[in-house]
């Protein structure tokens, strides 16, 4: 694959996968999840209690995996070519479904180690992972060459 077919493709799947949280079973909880982020975060103040440590800006970095699993439904995306495949890139679909479970893990890291801000770390983690899971729905649509 070219670069800029590349960098095409992986914008318009960034687009759709953006574009997806209109679906209701998708959006719903999306909408519900930072509606409970904002009344929490107003409510506890997390940034600014004495219970913030520096290092609880990393639990940010899994915003970092939505972009790892766009990458990967480009890279293992279903070609237009003349002659289609017969079966499914199994190699893609695993790697969607481990960057989706590895994020979880870190993200039940960080809801453990955020002491004192468990509740603002849920609703953190709990907004990355709907967000990941539209990305990662997008993902595996372009892996399969099935959408919607």
């Amino acid at each position: 694959m070219h670069t800029t077919h590349f960098w095409g493709y992986f914008f318009w799947l960034l687009k759709m996968s953006g574009e997806i949280v209109w679906l209701p079973i998708i959006g719903l909880p999306i909408l519900l999840t930072a509606l409970g982020f904002v009344v929490v975060a107003a409510w506890k103040r997390p940034v600014g209690s004495a219970s913030w440590k520096k290092s609880y800006w990393l639990v940010l970095t899994q915003f970092l995996f939505i972009p790892a699993v766009v990458a990967v439904g480009v890279l293992y995306g279903w070609d237009n070519d003349p002659i289609p495949r017969l079966k499914v890139d199994q190699i893609g679909n695993w790697t969607n479904d481990t960057l989706f479970f590895l994020s979880l893990a870190l993200g039940l890291f960080w809801i453990y180690r955020m002491k004192g801000l468990r509740l603002f770390a849920f609703f953190v983690v709990a907004l990355q992972q709907a967000m990941l899971f539209a990305a990662g729905a997008v993902a595996s649509m372009s892996i399969n060459g099935s959408w919607l």
